[in-house]
């Protein structure tokens, strides 16, 4: 009952003066923004990268020292982030974890909320044998169709593949321009589309990538009619794609507003 009742109530609220009607940008922290390394990683997969550091610290709970890389245009991409959109952090680390590294990746405070493993939904997915924690931005707003998660791994695709946008991770062995190019542009393609997920789709068709592989997903009648239909239009066609992916696909589970609950 107190996870229908915390289901029932959007996480974020609605958007402030400053962002209303901006696209919102739900970002993940590990590995998308920056990498940490911490000499205590009792599992053994994590390295030390041969470059300098960007900043250290304690993590005191856990006695161990957080050696934190940044991902390079990280600052001119949160600037972006702050002028064109709604930037939300949402990590699958714990709060105090979470709250030490983002104060170092994000020390001016553009992110306009953060989302930490307690937001998760912690469950066994399709044909995966241990349970994750999840993103599921249902659980941010009633209305997903204005908002895009941008993750390294497909934690963040899960529940919502046409909302996703991935990038490839960052451990620090080398230099890259994803935060430069490739996820701005992406961006400022979508900022303005009334609804971003028949791009997506469109774009990246993420959900056939993996049920080809055999992993998370197995595709629907809609989904091969749509893919049929993608050898007609492609991601530049936005108004034809609109129509059909509306035609197609349910608008997703809608939570009741506050005042209809009772």
């Amino acid at each position: 009952m107190i996870k229908l009742l915390k289901r029932a109530f959007s996480i974020l609220g609605p958007q402030s003066a400053k962002d209303q009607g901006k696209l919102t940008v739900v970002l993940d922290l590990d590995e998308t923004l920056g990498y940490v390394y911490h000499p205590e990683d009792v599992c053994g997969y994590q390295y030390q990268p041969d470059i300098k550091e960007d900043a250290v610290i304690d993590l005191k709970t856990h006695k161990t020292q957080l050696f934190i890389y940044k991902r390079p245009h990280l600052q001119e991409f949160l600037e972006l982030l702050d002028e064109h959109f709604e930037p939300i952090l949402w990590s699958t680390g714990e709060k105090e974890y979470t709250d030490l590294v983002a104060d170092v990746i994000d020390p001016k405070g553009i992110f306009r909320q953060r989302l930490y493993q307690d937001d998760c939904t912690y469950q066994r997915v399709w044909n995966y044998p241990q349970y994750e924690f999840l993103k599921d931005i249902r659980a941010l707003r009633n209305d997903v169709s204005r908002t895009v998660i941008i993750d390294d791994d497909w934690q963040g695709m899960y529940f919502q593949p046409d909302n996703y946008l991935n990038i490839d991770k960052f451990e620090a062995y080398y230099q890259d321009d994803w935060l430069k190019n490739d996820i701005p542009r992406f961006l400022m393609e979508m900022k303005d589309l009334p609804d971003i997920r028949p791009y997506l789709r469109a774009r990246f068709m993420m959900k056939y990538a993996w049920a080809k592989e055999g992993q998370l997903y197995e595709l629907t009648d809609e989904d091969v009619q749509w893919a049929k239909y993608m050898g007609k239009y492609n991601h530049t066609h936005y108004k034809e794609l609109k129509s059909k992916y509306d035609q197609l696909f349910e608008p997703g589970h809608k939570l009741l507003p506050s005042n209809k609950l009772w």
